[in-house]
């Protein structure tokens, strides 16, 4: 039967011998490859910090940039239209479009009260229109219940 044994392994398989071979090859290209491993992870989690930082830098001055573009937007109607450079309720309304989207009469009184401490709904309604006869804002839409104005410009 051992004559047998060894005559199919060795017409048909690898012997003992050489599997404890290649498995110690393979043991140590294991080895290899951890040591290895151990030497980049460190390296590896350095990286994804940093790139996490830039990705945060990279959202900020992004905030910054919307909020630049902003300001510009309302510097440049204050440029463009020098009369409302003393209507700090209509700049106030331009600002809170801006910063808003559209909004509606109610919405944009309670805005400008927000900011400047006191606005009625009647001056508020006289300043669009004037914005909208000087093309500074127009209707964005309407509902039901009430007209949404926002920036033309």
């Amino acid at each position: 039967m051992a004559n047998s044994t060894e005559n199919y392994l060795s017409n048909n398989e690898k012997t003992i011998e050489e599997i404890k071979s290649e498995l110690k090859s393979v043991s140590q290209r294991l080895n290899k490859i951890e040591s290895i491993l151990s030497e980049i992870l460190p390296q590896l989690q350095e990286f994804s910090r940093s790139a996490k930082i830039l990705q945060r830098g990279f959202k900020f001055y992004e905030s910054v940039l919307g909020a630049i573009e902003k300001l510009r937007s309302v510097a440049y109607i204050e440029d463009e239209y020098p009369e409302l450079k003393s209507d700090p309720i209509s700049l106030e309304i331009i600002k809170s479009l801006e910063q808003y989207g559209a909004l509606n009469i109610s919405q944009l009184t309670r805005y400008v009260r927000m900011a400047r401490g006191t606005a009625s709904r009647r001056i508020i309604r006289e300043r669009i229109k004037k914005l909208i006869s000087m093309g500074i804002i127009e209707i964005a839409y309407e509902d039901e219940k009430a007209k949404y104005y926002r920036l033309a410009v």
